[in-house]
């Protein structure tokens, strides 16, 4: 997204919620660490949510756990478990 501020023109980059001033400041920008660090949590987060579900509705929460474990784990790796014990 480009934007006009006082008569430039400036770059935004929606990673790090900022505006860049030139096209070399922008692989400047795209190159620095804060911009990478960003980028790979932004990744890593879409690639979590796509892989995550969310299930409800248990009683028993003693052995939900592990039950959800060998359920799903027909269907691939289960990686992790979080259980809400205040929503059980």
């Amino acid at each position: 997204m480009e934007e006009n501020i006082k008569g430039r023109k400036k770059i935004y980059c929606d990673v790090c919620d900022t505006f860049i001033s030139s096209e070399p400041l922008l692989v400047m920008h795209n190159n620095g660490k804060k911009h990478q660090r960003l980028l790979k949590a932004r990744e890593d987060r879409k690639a979590s949510t796509e892989r995550s579900i969310y299930v409800r509705g248990f009683e028993n929460k003693i052995t939900l756990e592990n039950d959800l474990n060998v359920y799903f784990s027909q269907f691939g790796k289960v990686s992790n478990i979080f259980v809400d014990k205040e929503k059980v």
